[in-house]
């Protein structure tokens, strides 16, 4: 997502997580990270990948290295796409004309910011917020550059998805939003998500979107 316009939009709403079965949860107490700048990202709605919580490495997020290969390394601009959370381990870049394309061949939206550098056994955790109780379905925009990669959910701390298999979209940076990749029941309240990368990584993540059953066609 557009930094400027991802920092508004997170600013504005009023954000919403996801929750086990059967009561309103709570984030677990002796959880030590904080949500981005202060707010919850919202379900229904996007799920910013860039967006993962405060609390350094073993708390918000787990990485295989501490480096942020993206923002400051790859990335050694002054812009703030470039710059972005780039002494954090989690691996950042944006989208680049003429360098990433759709899996159709079409441009890609210039500085769309992303997780990339992804590895078996890295993690990231968002505080979300759940504004009504029912069954969301994820969908995502994504790239992958291997065969049956995995990734998994977790909410507050318990595996809500099992793994979920990523189509390859042949390269890195070719991308495509992957359609009804899983169904999870959420209830209403604010809770940590996890997303684990389970299988291969090599993929690179903008967004999960999580919708209600039966209203799964992505936002455009």
């Amino acid at each position: 997502m557009k930094i400027e316009s991802a920092i508004a939009a997170l600013a504005a709403l009023c954000f919403v997580g996801a929750v086990a079965l059967g009561q309103t949860a709570q984030p677990p107490a002796v959880y030590a990270g904080k949500p981005y700048q202060g707010r919850p990202q919202a379900i229904p709605g996007r799920i910013q990948a860039e967006f993962y919580d405060v609390g350094g490495e073993g708390v918000a997020y787990h990485d295989s290295d501490p480096v942020n290969n993206g923002s400051g390394t790859l990335n050694k601009g002054s812009s703030d796409l470039d710059q972005f959370r780039k002494d954090e381990g989690v691996d950042i870049s944006y989208t680049k004309k003429q360098f990433d394309k759709t899996v159709d061949g079409q441009d890609e939206t210039y500085g769309e910011l992303y997780v990339g550098w992804t590895a078996p056994g890295e993690w990231i955790r968002y505080t979300v917020e759940v504004s009504r109780t029912g069954v969301y379905t994820v969908n995502a925009h994504l790239s992958s550059n291997n065969q049956n990669a995995e990734i998994s959910l977790d909410f507050d701390g318990v595996d809500r998805t099992g793994p979920i298999v990523i189509p390859t979209t042949g390269h890195w940076h070719r991308w495509r939003i992957c359609n009804n990749l899983a169904e999870v029941k959420l209830d209403q309240g604010v809770h940590i998500m996890t997303l684990r990368f389970v299988k291969e990584g090599n993929m690179n993540v903008d967004y999960l979107e999580f919708l209600p059953k039966g209203e799964a066609k992505p936002q455009s």
